[in-house]
């Protein structure tokens, strides 16, 4: 990925999403992975990824890290995850915007989120949750990399899933999802997603689209 990109990631349960996720945050030198379930724990050690599970410990380390790279899992309560995404959102703003203000060299940040119709949902947020629309609208000026990763795209703010760089569609299934795919990429495209075996995707990027699979 290079600087300031969006990219999303739709794929039902099974569908390989998390195997791709990781493929394409794997060159990532400054990540932070914003995602509540367990499970990321079975290839966190694998993806060099440490877990922390407190703002106060995340910015600890990526003040560590900052020169040299830091690959971060936070794992926020399974409550009020948009509060956790905001907040989360003003931390990282807080490091990147004022040194670009003062001309400094900063480093790529990629933030990736999953389970995003939980965190960044479709429903209008509170004013004091909305850190995170910042970060989509004008992230790529402060070297913002983002990749988000849902279930349920339909569910998704359009904030972020309205003016992505790259989406890549495996497999779904639910009516209202396959229906936001179509409204995005077409209904040729959208038949093709219901169909699409497990760990197959397709990517829609610079108004084209290629296949591809997360392994042989």
């Amino acid at each position: 990925m290079s600087d300031g990109k969006r990219i999303g990631l739709y794929g039902a349960s099974g569908s390989g999403k998390s195997t791709l996720m990781n493929m394409l945050l794997r060159p990532a030198r400054h990540l932070v992975v914003f995602d509540y379930l367990p499970t990321r724990r079975e290839t966190a050690g694998a993806e060099g990824l440490t877990e922390v599970s407190s703002l106060e410990d995340l910015r600890d380390a990526i003040a560590d890290g900052y020169a040299a790279g830091f690959r971060l899992w936070y794992r926020p309560p399974i409550e009020g995850q948009a509060e956790a995404l905001h907040k989360l959102s003003l931390l990282l703003w807080a490091i990147q915007a004022p040194r670009y203000d003062r001309g400094r060299e900063i480093p790529q940040i990629t933030l990736a989120v999953d389970e995003m119709s939980q965190s960044f949902p479709v429903a209008s947020l509170p004013r004091n949750c909305r850190a995170f629309y910042r970060i989509c609208s004008a992230g790529r000026h402060y070297r913002f990399n983002l990749v988000g990763a849902t279930q349920r795209p339909a569910q998704v703010n359009t904030e972020f899933r309205g003016n992505l760089d790259a989406r890549y569609f495996l497999r779904l299934t639910e009516p209202a999802d396959l229906d936001a795919v179509e409204k995005t990429a077409g209904r040729e495209i959208a038949m093709m997603v219901a169909q699409m075996p497990n760990h197959h995707f397709i990517r829609q990027a610079d108004g084209r689209f290629t296949t591809g699979q997360t392994r042989p």
